[in-house]
Parts: structure tokens; C-alpha cells; sequence
């Protein structure tokens, strides 16, 4: 590019403009797009079409100040004697058009525009005179100055925007009902003005009147694009289905190359449950319109939903080769397939790395966050859980999805009585017909219902709100048979019906033998009340095809560890032999229970050889370096923690809590060996003298490195210290898809102590009146 060459650089403007008008552009594109279009201006001050480009997207990046100033001039040389004069880059040296896409504004979508930038200014006033001289309306006479039938036709958006203008900023409701019917007395066989009137009455909730204004437009357009979209939108709205199908259909008829179209047919696809026959409608509009943005971002969430991953990772690449990877949403897609492939962490720190580039009051910001909660969940970072589905909060107050992770953020941290305070406000806020289909709302609910009930006298207890709730899901039609089974088994145990609970399962069993969530639930029962011999016999008499699943093997690792020595041990190998059939991204889940098992049978070699081959699988998953930390601890393997410590830091940084954490046990773990090879070596006199000793050298470091600890552990994932399976590993280890059902509801990654099946996640903390871990 010539440095003088301004048409060069203004086309280059353009481009960059294009790519920040992209779905989902960041800050980043803003950025550059904006400081090319101001850097074209000057250098070409005369190129109207550059300088409105310019003006429209300050307004679009909310700087309104800025554009006001270029507005006053685009006003003044529209409205000019030589009229549009200037160098419009949309027009050619003859004077017509070269491209209606890049056509000067008309001078009342300029004043359309100046009011704007007045507005976003707070110059209601001067915003009002500027819309109101368009229309020909007098504000202090509070009437028009022409008839109706001497009114220019058309300043629809004008019309628009001063009612709400009066209505919103200068309390002139009834100026503001005045303007209106002008509108549409003036432009009555103009489609857009109904269409106008439609979006007024739907932002103030008056759906009626918004159902009559789409029924007017349709008789004076009923092709058009823009009349149809409304119709359907509104009949989808309104649980249409059948009507808005056949204006998509219309729609897709009369304008086949239309993206709208295709993302309207996907969407009514999507609201019906038919997600694979959106798959096929977006697949079929990408043929023919390659390369739309907007569809394969609409394509690869889709895919997603569906669990279809590697299709979702191929359209993701495909995206980025498009707009790049720095593109939020795009980053956001990307973080998706992590997540969906298990691999919290990297999805963690993409979200980190894309989130300060997205508009801070955007949708795909408010996305990251909800993700990005998901993923501090998954890694026990349960405070920056929170922190992130408060800013969701902050801006969607309503967000459903955001108040849940905020309530599962308090309830992992341990404060219970306030998670249950909000899933309570979630829950009466929805209709009893509804709750069901929200697993990730009723299943801590029930949860913490029944433990707020644990934590009194068993003379005290009342199980009438856990009861009413049981009852509430066993008559919705989204609850099968055997969940609502597993949901009854756990609340007997809580109430020391154990034995009841184990036949309830059995009889369920006996009437779905096939199904794994079930099987599950009665094998974890029996191992808890019947002992370690009946749950190896339903295991046995399980079906073959059932013992081939992720969520059986584990079960099958946890008897093993319950198991003698010897037995276990064989349990365990023959197990491990089998793993390998399983999809790879369900293989790290076994695994770890295998580990887990064997630490508990005393054979921490082995359990340190089974996290090392899942290591293998995945060098950089951090959960498996945390459980060998933890075995490293038990075992007082210097070596092997600082192996872990240093993998910690890496993987969670070296000012991480869970770094610091690491660093500080390491330090602990030290001085505690260092003072029993003190002993051994035989300092000190005697056990008294021996102690005194131990107790006079090293409390000081001792004290210190644990203070350190627990300082540095505030905010940080909360280790598990019941170690049910021998090896101390955090709960965190055991990630799930976030706030999806599995169907039963049943934990997919690990088997609970009771009939945790029914729910989506264990509450630490809680005990049943036995004292052990909660059903």
C-alpha cells in the first residue's frame, strides 16, 4: 500500500471493518477496525461514506460523543445545496452507483442516527427537536404541523425513536401515543412501520397488541422477508409450532439463499427436541452458502449438544481458518470441545485468555462466564465458581443457569444454608411443571433439603418438604421409573431404611434389567448394608454388555478395593485388562477408581503405576497430579511430591492456590521426615526426651509450613479427608459434563458412598446417622 494512496487505505478500513462486524469479534477486531477508520478519515475527509461507516460503529461501540461530531457534518453536506456532493467511495466517476451496499444515508436516517448519539449523551432535549423537525411535530403545540394527507411517507425509525424517547426519557406518555398513531395513519400500506409498532408493543410485554401489528403487516406484505421472520418469531413465541413452521417454510420458498431462514427452520428444529434434523437444515444451508459465519456457529453448538465431538471440532476449525482464533466466540466453541473431551483445565485457560477480549456487555461474555464457572467447579475452585456466575448475575439478573452455578459454588465451599436459600428462590420462581426438567436445580435441592434434615435429632426431623418433592418428580413424565426408584432408595437410607431401600432396588432391577443407573445404585447399597459377597453377586449376575460400561468398572474398582487383599488385587488386574475397550474419553474415569482401589488394598506401587498410565493418556491433567500428590504424602515419597508439587505449578501456574498449597505440604512432609530421621538416628535419650526434642526443633517449622498451608488454601479446591478409597484424592477429580442430566441423574465418574445415584454431585461434608457418608 502507497503511503499517500488514501482510496487504498480507506478499502483497506473497510476490510478490517467487516471482520469486527463478524459474529462474535472481540476487542481486539473493534480496536483495529476502529483506529483504521478514524486513521482513513483524516487522511480523507472529504469520503462521506468513510466517515458515516465511522460514525455508525462509534455508536455501535457506544461512543456517542465522538459520532455526534461527524453526524453534524454529514447533516450539513447532505442537506447542502449540491446535496449527497462529496467523495462517496459507494459511487463511481460517472455518478451512479457502484454498489447499493455502500450508499450514502438518506438525510433522515442521518438525523435518525444524530439522535442517537444525542441520547447516548444525554441531550434528550436536543435529540427530541432534531427526530421531531423530521416529522414535521411541534412539541410545544404538542401537534403535527401538516395533515395527514400532506405528510411525507416513510421516517418510520424516526417515528420510533421519539416515542420511545418521550415515553422512556421525558415522561410525555401521551406526545408519545400521538407520534405513534401518526405512524401508522401516515404509512398504514407500509410493511415496516407495523413491524416498528410490533417491536414497540413486544418490549413493553403487550404481546395482544404486538400479534395484530404482525396480522396488519402480513396483509399489506405477506412475501416479504422481513414480514415473514416476525410472523414466525412471534408464533414461536408463542408455542406456534405448527404456524411457524409454515412460515419458515414460506420463507424458505420464496428466499432459499437466505441465512435468516435457515438459522429460523434450525432454531424452530431445536425448540421442538430435533436436534439432528437441525443438524441436517444447517449442513444443508452451508451447501449452499459455504463459509457463513453465523450458520456453522449455530452448527457447532448444535453438534455439541448432540455430543458429537469430533464433528464440532472439525467445524470449529473450520471457523477459525474463517475469522481466527482470537475471535471470542470462536474461542469460546473451541473451549466447548475441551470440555467436552474432558480437559478442564485447557478449556479454564482459553475462556481466561478469550473473555478480556469479548464486549464486556456482551452475550458471548456472559457465555464465558457460565462456562468458565463450569470449569472452576470441575477443578474444586469453587470461589472463582462463584465470582464468575456473580458477573452473569450482575448484568442477567434472571439468568437461571448463573443463580444455579452460584448456588453449587456455595454448596461445594460448605455453605449450605445459603446455597439452599437460593436453589429455594430458583425453585418457587419455577413452575412445579417445569422443575423437572432442570436435574442441576432439583437434585441439590433435594440433596440439601435432606441434609439440612441430617443435621438435627432424629427426634426432630421432618421429611415433609423432601417428600413433597420426591412426590413432585414422580409424577412428571420426564422422570422414568428407575430414577424416581433411585430418588425413593436414597431418601429411605437418609431416614435408617437401608434394608428397604436395597429391596426397592432389587424390585426395580428385576423390572429393567438393563438399566446401568440401577445396577449401579443396588451394587453401591449392597456394598454398604449387605457387605462385599452380595455386591460381587449382582455384579455377576449382571449382563455381559452392562459390565462393558465406564459406570460398571468403577463400581467394579470400588468392591475391589472392599474386597481381601488377594481377591481385590485379582479383581483389579482383570479389570484393567478390560479398560481398553472402552471410548478413550472414558477410560481416565476408570482408571482413577483402579488407582483409587489400589491404594486402599495397601498397594501403593501399583496405584502409583495405574496414575502414572493415565498420565500417559493426558501428561497435563492436573487432577491425576493431584491425587499423586496426595499418595506421595501418605506415603512420605519426597521424591514423588515434589515430582507432583512441580507438575501442580506448571499446569495451575506458580502463584496458584493450589501451587502454594502443594509447595507448603511439600515443605511439611520434609520437616516431618526430618525429624523422624532424627529419631531413628537415635537423639535424645529416651521416648521423653526423644518427643521434647522432636517438639522443641521442629514446632516452629512445623507450625509455620501449616499455617502457610492454610493461609495459602483459602479459596482454593477443599481436599476430601475421608479418603473412602485410600488415596485422599479431591473430589474434583471426578468431573462431569457441567449442568447436564445424565439421565438418572446418577455422578457418571464416581460411585458415592450411598444411593448417590440420584444426584449430580456429592455434598462434602455431610454425614448419615450412622456417621458415614451420606446415601
Amino acid at each position: 500500500m502507497r503511503p499517500n494512496d488514501s482510496r487504498a487505505y480507506g478499502l483497506f478500513a473497510e476490510l478490517l471493518l467487516e471482520v469486527a462486524e463478524a459474529p462474535g469479534a472481540g476487542r481486539a477486531e473493534f480496536s483495529q477496525a476502529y483506529s483504521a477508520l478514524e486513521t482513513a478519515v483524516r487522511r480523507d475527509p472529504d469520503n462521506l461514506y468513510l466517515r458515516q461507516r465511522l460514525a455508525q460503529f462509534q455508536i455501535f461501540i457506544n461512543r456517542p460523543g465522538d459520532a455526534r461530531e461527524h453526524l453534524i457534518v454529514l447533516r450539513e453536506r447532505v442537506s447542502s445545496p449540491d446535496g449527497d456532493a462529496g467523495n462517496a467511495s459507494g459511487v463511481d466517476e460517472n455518478g451512479s452507483d457502484a454498489d447499493d451496499s455502500k450508499r450514502l444515508l438518506s438525510a433522515g436516517e442521518i438525523d435518525v442516527l444524530l439522535a442517537r448519539a444525542l441520547i447516548g449523551t444525554g441531550r434528550f432535549d436536543e435529540a427530541a427537536e432534531v427526530l421531531a423537525e423530521r416529522i414535521a411535530y411541534d412539541r410545544s403545540a404538542r401537534g403535527f404541523r401538516v395533515p395527514v394527507e400532506e405528510a411525507t411517507k416513510g421516517n418510520t425509525d424516526a417515528y420510533i425513536l421519539l416515542a420511545a424517547l418521550l415515553d422512556d426519557e421525558l415522561r410525555a406518555t401521551s406526545e408519545a401515543d400521538a407520534v405513534l398513531d401518526r405512524l401508522v395513519e401516515v404509512n398504514a400500506d407500509d410493511a415496516r412501520a407495523w413491524l416498528a409498532m410490533r417491536g414497540w408493543h413486544a418490549q413493553r410485554g403487550d404481546m395482544a397488541a404486538a400479534t395484530e401489528d404482525v396480522r396488519r403487516a402480513i396483509e399489506v406484505a405477506p412475501d416479504d422477508l422481513e414480514t415473514l421472520l416476525a410472523e414466525f418469531e412471534l408464533k414461536l413465541a408463542q408455542q406456534a409450532f405448527a404456524d411457524a413452521q409454515a412460515a419458515a417454510a414460506k420463507a424458505a420458498k420464496l428466499f432459499p439463499n437466505e441465512e435468516r431462514v435457515v438459522r429460523a427452520e434450525a432454531m424452530l428444529a431445536l425448540r421442538q427436541g430435533d436436534r439432528q434434523q437441525a443438524i441436517t437444515l444447517l449442513e444443508s444451508g452451508l451447501t449452499r452458502m459455504p463459509g457463513r459465519v453465523a450458520l456453522l456457529m449455530m452448527l457447532a453448538d448444535t453438534q455439541l449438544q448432540v455430543g458429537d465431538v469430533a464433528s464440532s471440532e472439525t467445524t470449529v476449525e473450520e471457523l477459525t481458518k474463517l475469522v481466527g482464533g482470537s475471535n471470542p466466540a470462536v474461542g469460546l466453541l473451541t473451549a466447548r470441545v475441551n470440555m467436552a473431551q474432558q480437559k478442564w483445565l485447557e478449556a479454564r485457560q482459553l475462556l481466561e485468555a478469550v473473555r478480556p477480549q469479548a464486549n464486556p456487555n456482551s452475550d458471548t461474555t456472559r457465555q464465558i462466564d457460565l462456562y468458565l464457572g463450569q470449569c472452576y467447579e470441575k477443578l474444586g475452585q469453587f470461589d472463582r465458581q462463584l465470582e464468575a456466575n456473580q458477573r452473569v448475575l450482575s448484568g442477567a439478573p434472571n439468568s437461571v443457569a448463573a443463580r444455579i452455578g452460584a448456588a453449587a459454588a456455595l454448596a461445594a465451599s460448605g455453605r449450605k444454608d445459603q446455597a439452599l436459600a437460593e436453589y429455594e428462590v430458583i425453585f418457587d420462581a419455577m413452575a412445579p411443571e417445569d422443575v423437572s426438567a432442570f436435574a442441576q436445580l432439583w437434585n441439590p435441592l433435594l440433596q440439601l433439603r435432606i441434609d439440612r434434615q441430617m443435621t438435627k435429632p432424629s427426634a426432630e426431623r421432618s421429611w415433609t418438604d423432601v417428600d413433597a418433592l420426591v412426590e413432585l418428580l414422580g409424577a412428571s413424565p420426564r422422570i422414568n421409573d428407575a430414577q424416581i426408584a433411585i430418588i425413593r432408595a436414597d431418601v429411605m437410607v437418609r431416614k435408617e431404611q437401608g434394608g428397604e431401600a436395597v429391596s426397592l432396588l432389587r424390585e426395580a432391577l428385576g423390572k429393567d434389567p438393563a438399566s446401568q443407573p440401577l445396577l449401579g445404585a443396588l451394587i453401591t447399597l449392597a456394598l454398604r448394608f449387605e457387605g462385599v459377597d452380595a455386591a460381587k453377586a449382582i455384579l455377576e449376575e449382571a449382563p455381559a454388555e452392562s459390565r462393558k460400561t465406564a459406570a460398571v468398572m468403577t463400581l467394579e474398582a470400588s468392591v475391589a478395593a472392599r474386597d481381601t487383599a488377594d481377591s481385590g488385587v485379582a479383581a483389579l488386574a482383570e479389570l484393567e485388562t478390560r479398560v481398553g475397550e472402552l471410548p478413550t474419553v472414558e477410560q481416565p474415569a476408570v482408571i482413577n477408581s483402579i488407582a483409587s482401589a489400589y491404594g486402599a488394598l495397601g498397594r501403593p506401587d501399583d496405584a502409583v503405576r495405574a496414575y502414572r498410565s493415565l498420565l500417559e493418556r493426558a501428561p497435563d491433567n492436573l487432577a491425576t497430579w493431584d491425587a499423586l500428590f496426595r499418595l506421595a504424602e501418605q506415603r512420605g515419597n519426597i521424591e514423588l511430591a515434589e515430582e507432583a508439587s512441580r507438575s501442580i505449578a506448571r499446569l495451575a501456574g506458580d502463584n496458584s492456590a493450589e501451587a502454594k498449597v502443594a509447595e507448603a505440604a511439600t515443605l511439611m512432609l520434609k520437616t516431618r521426615l526430618a525429624a523422624a530421621a532424627r529419631a531413628a538416628d537415635g537423639r535424645g535419650s529416651g521416648p521423653r526426651r526423644i518427643g521434647k526434642r522432636c517438639a522443641a526443633e521442629d514446632s516452629g517449622p512445623t507450625d509455620r509450613s501449616r499455617n502457610r498451608a492454610k493461609k495459602l488454601g483459602r479459596g482454593s479446591a477443599p481436599f476430601c479427608r475421608c479418603r473412602p478409597c485410600g488415596t485422599g484424592s479431591r473430589d474434583r477429580d471426578q468431573p462431569t459434563q457441567a449442568g447436564r442430566s445424565t439421565g438418572s441423574g446418577q455422578h457418571p465418574r464416581h460411585p458415592p458412598h450411598g444411593v448417590t445415584a440420584a444426584r449430580s454431585r456429592p455434598h462434602r461434608g455431610s454425614r448419615g446417622s450412622d456417621g458415614s457418608a451420606p446415601a
